[in-house]
């Protein structure tokens, strides 16, 4: 009989764990959905994964934000997204409640269209090259 109320009591507690988590996540995408959006400028100075589970795994990618007010806040997002993002990026932060929206770099230190890789003309010889001398001449590109 004890064994069986213990089982019973067990059942129970796991039971309502289970269902304490997901009126939980309910609850927090009803007020998120509810929210305005909100766009604030921000740097991503952390990023993590998550493996959870075993023959049936499921990877979950976070990334932390310091705002302008000097706030941190670690938001959940997509593989894609956490891909896209890089360690000391810094620009717009779009978020509704505790949901990742987007982010939208505006000093992107890895942009293919950085200075030295733009298409210049050469003010020696009037060559189009790109990087940061002519290869035509060898004139250095003026950064004025």
């Amino acid at each position: 009989m004890g064994f069986f109320i213990f089982f019973a009591i067990m059942f129970l507690g796991v039971f309502g764990s289970v269902i304490a988590v997901i009126i939980r996540k309910v609850t927090e995408e009803v007020n998120n959905s509810s929210l305005p959006e909100e766009q604030l400028k921000a740097v991503v100075v952390a990023k993590r994964m998550n493996l959870t589970g075993g023959e049936h795994a499921a990877t979950f990618y976070y990334a932390t934000f310091e705002l302008e007010d000097d706030r941190r806040m670690e938001l959940v997002m997509s593989g894609y997204q956490y891909g896209a993002l890089a360690e000391g990026d810094s620009g717009i932060l779009r978020k509704r409640g505790t949901r990742f929206v987007s982010f939208t770099r505006t000093d992107d230190r890895f942009d293919a269209r950085r200075e030295e890789e733009r298409s210049h003309k050469c003010s020696a010889c009037g060559a189009p090259y790109t990087g940061r001398s002519c290869p035509y001449c060898g004139t250095p590109h003026d950064r004025t």
